[in-house]
């Protein structure tokens, strides 16, 4: 899977390329998790990658059945390799599985949107006016935990407020999206206590703004016709995928930020600099598209602060979205080692560094050692359900395990993202040798001789420390490998079964003090490459601060 993926990276962005062409600078397409390429909302590479792969092994004689979930896959198979291929559960069960897969999207589309346009009215006092001045506006997702006691205790770019002087800070203001929001009516009160920080886009969006994302699954085109992918006609898988992330998240949000911009300019909001969090995903298109028309001589920053696998392919923009200005003015990578793997797709894509926000501790001196009479094994669960029930079912088979003379122990750290009940039903009944903690996770780290993950920046953080890493995958699907290809190879290892995993803890436990120091300075020459510190110099750059003082200079 993992040679089939890297072998069809381009032809696979040349494929979406192509589709963009035909759809022009529609919005309703450019908001769709297929055109943005993410791989995590839409299962078109993956199953392109097993189209591939399972044509290789039919023609090697190596299988003798496929079975697969998706009808145009079983069709694709079967047409190129001469095969039947039976669809597990059926085809119609296939069919009704998608239809309810887009009406439970939708109902949960319609949901956060009625709840949202409802009780901020009910909820929230009257819209303020704009700020005499122009503002510095930074996007970033408020959790249910972001707002509490008064302050917002935002998680993507910590300690940034604390670099700048009070008239600095008085011109920075948070423009929120919302993530695993359930309870509005405690959440808005919570807001109440920030409106001074914060322009929400409920202060400034009308109904038909809401309406009009709402009705993007009904105006949305699907492309049409044979559609050629290494020589097949892939064209229903296309159409399936479409169908199947259709009325997501992503694509209304993307153009409520999109219709945000739109109304900020019409209200009369001037902005100094726009602060992106920028995975490009389809969100990220509608937010961009919308800076970009309605305050075109506004700077728009897209601040990459976190690391992701190469499979996550929207995190890699392209020449054509560039075009059509659904991309950043400037994207801002974490260090200067990242620069040019942002560059893949869109040689002209201008690329800058910035502060290193949520990584601030890797520069901090350790203030803590590893326990000497255990080998603790940090796990740090991703924010995918899916991805922390395959770390912990791995994790349970390894827990009452040691080996001579030094115990191991799991000590086991949530995504912040995720709630203590939410958590509590992944988590079940735990065995012994496992425990679950919500301290710091530098800390953590610091107390840690390895951590296991997958699909999460806490590896590279971890590597930055000296701390070996062991990233989990499962068997038959791709590694969501977060750390760059440049990093030391002898400080971390993919895992795909429990006993990988056992070898590879055993092996980072045999180190003595020495191997532990090697590690340590590896980290160091790593971190110079991928993190940039957080000065009040850097963060006064990368908000644009020190242009206005040589402006009025």
């Amino acid at each position: 899977m993992e040679s089939v993926a890297e072998e069809i990276r381009r032809p696979y962005v040349a494929l979406i390329d192509s589709l963009g062409t035909v759809a022009g600078a529609d919005m309703d397409w450019w908001v769709t998790a297929l055109a943005s390429r993410n791989t995590y909302a839409c299962p078109l590479h993956r199953r392109l990658c097993h189209l591939v792969l399972a044509r290789r092994l039919i023609h090697a004689g190596q299988v003798d059945e496929v079975v697969v979930d998706s009808p145009a896959l079983a069709a694709a198979i079967a047409r190129t390799s001469g095969k039947a291929v039976p669809v597990a559960g059926g085809r119609l069960r296939g069919r009704f599985v998608r239809w309810m897969g887009l009406l439970r999207r939708y109902a949960g589309a319609l949901f956060h949107v009625a709840n949202q346009w409802a009780f901020s009215r009910l909820l929230l006092p009257p819209s303020p006016r704009p700020p005499a001045e122009s503002v510095v506006l930074v996007d970033t997702f408020f959790y249910a935990e972001t707002v509490a006691d008064g302050e917002i205790h935002d998680r993507h770019y910590p300690g940034m407020l604390d670099r700048l002087d009070a008239a600095e800070r008085g011109r920075v203001f948070f423009a929120p999206s919302y993530y695993r929001i359930r309870n509005y009516p405690r959440f808005y009160r919570q807001l109440r206590r920030v409106r001074g920080r914060v322009i929400l886009r409920e202060d400034v969006l009308c109904f038909a703004d809401y309406l009009f994302a709402l009705l993007h699954p009904f105006r949305l085109r699907r492309p049409r016709g044979s559609i050629e992918f290494l020589g097949m006609d892939v064209g229903p898988l296309v159409r399936e995928a479409l169908a199947e992330s259709c009325a997501g998240s992503g694509s209304i949000e993307g153009l409520l930020r999109y219709r945000f911009a739109q109304r900020l300019q019409e209200k009369g909001y001037r902005l100094q600099r726009v602060v992106e969090w920028f995975e490009n995903q389809e969100i990220d298109h509608g937010a961009n598209a919308g800076w970009r028309r309605f305050f075109p001589d506004t700077p728009v920053i897209g601040y990459q602060g976190f690391f992701a696998s190469r499979h996550y392919l929207c995190m890699f923009p392209l020449t054509r979205e560039a075009h059509l200005r659904l991309l950043p003015n400037r994207v801002a990578v974490m260090g200067p080692g990242l620069v040019e793997a942002a560059r893949e797709f869109c040689p002209e894509l201008e690329v800058e560094t910035a502060p290193a926000f949520r990584f601030e501790a890797v520069w901090r001196e350790r203030a803590d050692e590893p326990d000497p009479g255990w080998f603790t094994v940090l796990v740090s669960l991703p924010i995918l359900a899916e991805e922390c029930r395959s770390i912990l079912a791995m994790v349970r088979q390894l827990a009452d395990e040691g080996q001579p003379g030094r115990c191991r122990r799991f000590v086991i750290k949530s995504h912040p993202a995720w709630s203590r009940e939410d958590l509590a039903a992944v988590l079940g009944e735990l065995p012994a040798g496992c425990s679950v903690v919500h301290a710091d996770f530098a800390t953590l780290l610091d107390r840690a001789d390895a951590l296991v993950s997958t699909a999460s920046s806490t590896c590279v953080h971890a590597i930055a420390r000296g701390i070996p890493v062991a990233v989990l995958g499962r068997p038959g699907t791709l590694l969501q490998n977060p750390i760059p290809a440049f990093a030391d190879h002898s400080l971390w290892t993919a895992c795909y079964t429990a006993a990988d995993l056992c070898a590879a803890l055993d092996r980072y436990a045999d180190g003595d003090r020495s191997e532990v120091q090697r590690r340590r300075r590896i980290g160091q020459d790593f971190s110079e490459r991928v993190f940039v510190p957080v000065t009040r110099q850097s963060v006064r750059r990368f908000l644009g601060f020190d242009e206005v003082e040589l402006a009025t200079a």
